[in-house]
């Protein structure tokens, strides 16, 4: 109860505090020069094992100072901290509040360097300890800090972010707080160390099979946005099991497990017993067809090893397979980019053509141009889509923004991937014809200026939260904060500016034409597809629904079936 009282007087605080020392000042009690004693306020907390709260206090005493100055005065009142004030206290000030005071001050001092931060962030983690606590809380007040370096341009050392890595990993505390800690970690390292970090978790995991590893990297992909390695050994495993379920992959039709399976020989193989021990000998047969050969198999000289067994169906399997595999069209690996940008079912509807307005962004100078060339608009249709498995956290790949005359479309695997260090050159996005076109889509340039995630994601954001865009969206307000949170993953709270704005307006697409037809909003006559046949007389191919979201390049008729789905919420509007 004492703890409860506690939490809901600090959530009252921040609101105060801004009007604490602004009162005084405009009430003639304070003059300008007297308020750079607040910095003798930070310099106190440097001792305390937790100063968040009281630290966040006085950067709202800031915040409300400077909002009550003219403009000129709180320059000068700025210039005289950066430059006299804070120099003669930046030693004893807590590494956790420079972010704060970067963001009210515009910079930070000269003096204050990253090397220097990175030092004082160590010290005050690991050294400084007034209450002697254990080793994990001290890894997790490192955590805390760590992650909101990354906003003033300071990023753990590649040898360093290793070593806490490993350290963490052999501290004997549950997964969870582990996962907690190492998430912090890695928010405040380059995106390479955090690749490298979870393939070696990986290749851990291959090596000792340790549960905990596995869902170590799960919660690590989960909560900073990191991709699984396609071929390691934690996708494969989770694939494996998830497609071998007779109530998860085991029941979709085998187009699906293909596209899901993407060619691994023995996933597909296994996956073929099991479809022959339920009796789907055809199913078998097409998925086997569509394999590499493995070393077993070309040891055998057949998919079938050993004696036919008329009972069990073998002759079928091998006679099938052998037909099937004359027809193969190249399915199984997908035709990516270079294939023809329209549905699969060639009578179903065609996305009108919209000229070079039709754009996959996989930089972050496109998807800056591209949330550009969104503003301004009254109307805009958002749509996500998820990789369906194996992971149940289902993280999103491929976001579609869409106005009457663009579609953008935002590759999220690629864009979370980029370094946040990089200086970006000329942007490169994916033109797509709009018609069914088959030549292969052109790279165009984008914005010169440098650029990157953070601030591309910042600006999608905002389109989110502005008040004169009615964002329609199929599922409402809580798809739009998933949208909004996918986003933010991996960047620091501090480099999205936007984030406690409040989403919307939004229409919620899928609520309105079941009330519209008088059906449950979960009914399949309320299915996007069904809106459009009965509203436009549209018939949208279903071929790609559902299918593996996760897998690069994308099929075109995948980025078709997306920029399809999304657009034909406005005209049904």
């Amino acid at each position: 109860a004492g703890i409860r009282r506690a939490r809901g007087i600090e959530a009252q605080l921040n609101r105060v505090s801004e009007s604490v020392l602004a009162a005084s000042l405009l009430a003639g009690i304070l003059s300008p020069d007297d308020l750079h004693g607040i910095w003798h306020g930070f310099t106190a907390m440097r001792g305390w094992r937790d100063c968040r709260v009281p630290q966040d206090c006085l950067l709202h005493m800031l915040s409300g100072i400077l909002s009550v100055l003219d403009e000129d005065l709180a320059t000068q009142w700025k210039e005289q901290a950066l430059t006299q004030e804070l120099t003669t206290v930046q030693q004893s000030i807590s590494v956790a509040a420079w972010p704060g005071l970067c963001q009210l001050l515009g910079r930070l001092p000269d003096c204050v360097t990253p090397s220097e931060i990175r030092e004082a962030l160590w010290q005050q983690s690991f050294v400084e300890n007034p209450t002697r606590a254990p080793d994990h809380r001290n890894f997790r007040r490192f955590a805390l800090m760590a992650a909101q370096m990354v906003a003033i341009g300071v990023e753990l050392e590649s040898d360093k972010a290793e070593l806490l890595v490993q350290q963490v990993l052999n501290l004997d505390r549950p997964w969870r707080e582990r996962r907690d800690m190492l998430s912090g970690i890695l928010s405040a390292a380059s995106v390479a160390d955090r690749q490298q970090v979870v393939r070696n978790l990986d290749q851990r995991f291959e090596a000792h099979a340790d549960i905990d590893d596995f869902e170590i990297v799960c919660g690590i992909a989960e909560h900073i946005g990191v991709e699984i390695p396609r071929d390691g050994a934690i996708r494969r495993c989770a694939l494996r099991r998830w497609a071998l379920d007779t109530k998860r992959g085991g029941v979709l039709p085998v187009a699906r497990l293909m596209d899901f399976v993407d060619c691994d020989a023995t996933i597909g193989e296994d996956l073929a017993l099991s479809l022959r021990q339920c009796g789907r000998v055809a199913d078998a047969a097409l998925l086997l067809s569509r394999l590499p050969l493995s070393h077993s198999r070309r040891m055998e000289g057949d998919a079938v090893a050993g004696h036919m067994d008329l009972a069990a169906g073998d002759v079928e399997l091998a006679r099938l397979q052998e037909i099937l595999a004359l027809g193969d069209d190249g399915a199984e690996g997908g035709i990516g980019a270079d294939g023809v940008f329209g549905p699969v079912d060639s009578s179903a509807f065609v996305l009108p053509s919209l000229g070079e307005d039709v754009v996959l962004a996989a930089t972050a100078e496109a998807a800056l141009a591209g949330a550009s060339r969104l503003e301004g608009s009254c109307l805009l249709a958002v749509g996500i889509f998820r990789e369906e498995a194996p992971f149940w956290h289902r993280p999103a790949t491929l976001l579609v923004m869409c106005t009457e005359d663009h579609v953008e479309m935002f590759d999220l695997t690629l864009l979370r991937a980029e370094s946040s260090e990089r200086s970006w050159p000329a942007g490169q996005s994916l033109q797509i014809g709009g018609s069914s076109s088959s030549s292969a889509p052109a790279v165009h340039g984008g914005l010169a200026s440098a650029c990157s995630w953070p601030h591309a994601a910042a600006r999608l954001r905002a389109l989110l939260s502005e008040k004169r865009m009615l964002k329609c969206i199929f599922g409402g307000e809580e798809e739009l904060h998933d949208v909004a949170y996918e986003l933010g993953l991996g960047i620091a709270s501090s480099l999205k500016p936007g984030e406690k704005e409040p989403l919307g307006p939004v229409l919620d697409v899928q609520t309105l034409f079941a009330e519209l037809m008088a059906v449950d909003p979960e009914d399949p006559a309320n299915s996007w597809s069904a809106v459009a046949r009965r509203f436009l007389g549209l018939r949208l191919c279903l071929e790609e629904e559902g299918s593996n979201w996760s897998r690069r390049p994308l099929r075109a008729s995948q980025l078709h079936h997306a920029a399809a789905e999304v657009w034909t919420q406005l005209p049904v509007l």
